[in-house]
């Protein structure tokens, strides 16, 4: 899972970052007032950066890498359309050699092309005025569509970022639950997705960036109304200090039949529903994916999840937890031996406790001490600590690290 997991990570940084390049090649393009790419340069970028992404795991020095990237600029050169089309290409393809320089000489750690995605709402805001400027509609698609594209990778980047660590650290340690880990950290990140983009979706479809504008006109007159009052509050009150306004703040130029428009009032109702019919889907697409997380967290874990298996055998009726797993026990090399020795010792207190499944060597060293009114012998906690070694620790027994297991269980 581990690979899986590192191949996956990989593969959505260079998702990340086409889209991100994509996006500022538009924007660029657009700058100039140039047409957005083509798909077939948009794939031909694709191609190129696939290309430097396995290229950076075979060389070993990062100059031939760049040197691949030189051949490759010259021949995007000879063969794009236009000189601002050559010009950019040529950019992005040696940004991209940079790129994985930098990633070769980090020890081939991976490193995001930002450390943060938030730039590309802005640079989707100047795409969008770029393209409403020059009435181009497919680059101001490309600056509402590309940022949310670009949130949602990284978010996936990061939960199997995270999730890399945790299964690298967790590797070694006995009962650790990385499935249902995996499962929870999943569809939680699968919420967040889908809330996301069903709450941008719906609010598209009912316009709510139209009532929102709707909405701040109505505020606007609202607020008028209300500067109108205060000027004649203040007229009244110098009036009868026998004083005047100036000129230019006496109000004349306001009117009371702004605030009176029927349709003031239907705007802000207008904005209210909508709104409200989004926080709805929302909330209700929140309390089942809350559903589905709690019944995934109640669940118990599976057996191939757990490094020692815990199984239950009935006895004088009632049920008693014991270590039996065969494929883990079996055998007589010697660290399963130390292993059996430790298992005997821990399933002498099974009239006392029966140790939980994800329990650790430490757990079951206090479960022991509790039973035994705290008084328990030095001998268990150097028993614990020899199976520690041997477990985790990479320790291979020999006869007389057998024998003293043996004195001391």
């Amino acid at each position: 899972m581990y690979k899986l997991i590192a191949f996956l990570r990989r593969s959505m940084h260079l998702i990340y970052l086409f889209f991100y390049v994509i996006l500022l090649t538009n924007m660029v393009l657009g700058l100039f007032g140039q047409p957005v790419l083509k798909i077939k340069w948009t794939l031909y970028i694709l191609g190129v950066m696939i290309i430097s992404f396995i290229l950076r795991e075979v060389f070993s020095r990062g100059i031939f890498l760049f040197i691949v990237h030189l051949g490759i600029s010259f021949l995007t050169f000879l063969i794009a359309g236009n000189m601002y089309l050559k010009v950019i290409l040529v950019l992005v393809i040696m940004s991209l050699a940079m790129e994985g320089v930098l990633y070769m000489r980090s020890n081939y750690t991976l490193k995001r092309f930002f450390e943060a995605p938030w730039p590309c709402f802005l640079v989707g805001m100047a795409t969008i005025g770029l393209g409403t400027y020059f009435d181009n509609k497919s680059l101001v698609h490309i600056g509402y569509i590309f940022p949310i594209i670009i949130i949602m990778v990284f978010l996936v980047a990061m939960y199997l970022e995270g999730l890399e660590s945790y299964i690298h650290k967790t590797k070694r340690v006995s009962g650790a639950p990385v499935k249902q880990i995996v499962s929870v950290n999943s569809l939680i990140i699968t919420a967040i997705m889908v809330i996301t983009l069903t709450a941008l979706i719906l609010g598209n479809a009912l316009h709510f960036d139209r009532a929102l504008k709707d909405l701040l006109l109505a505020l606007a007159i609202i607020a008028k109304f209300v500067i109108l009052i205060i000027i004649n509050i203040l007229k009244l009150i110098l009036t009868l200090l026998g004083l005047s306004l100036p000129g230019n703040m006496t109000g004349s130029n306001v009117y009371y039949k702004d605030i009176t428009d029927a349709s003031l009032l239907s705007k802000i109702i207008h904005f209210i529903l909508t709104a409200l019919i989004i926080l709805l889907v929302v909330f209700l697409l929140y309390k089942v994916f809350s559903w589905l997380i709690r019944l995934l967290l109640m669940r118990n874990m599976r057996d191939d999840d757990l490094v020692e298996n815990i199984s239950k055998n009935k006895r004088h009726g009632f049920s008693v937890d014991k270590y039996v797993d065969p494929n883990k026990l079996v055998g007589n090399s010697p660290d399963i031996k130390a292993r059996r020795i430790y298992k005997t010792r821990v399933q002498a207190f099974k009239r006392f406790f029966v140790p939980d499944r994800n329990a650790t060597t430490k757990d079951i060293l206090i479960m022991m001490n509790h039973s035994e009114g705290d008084n328990l012998p030095k001998e268990v906690d150097t028993l614990t600590d020899m199976y520690n070694d041997v477990r985790y620790g990479g320790v291979m027994p020999d006869s007389k690290f057998l024998k003293d297991m043996k004195k001391l269980k």
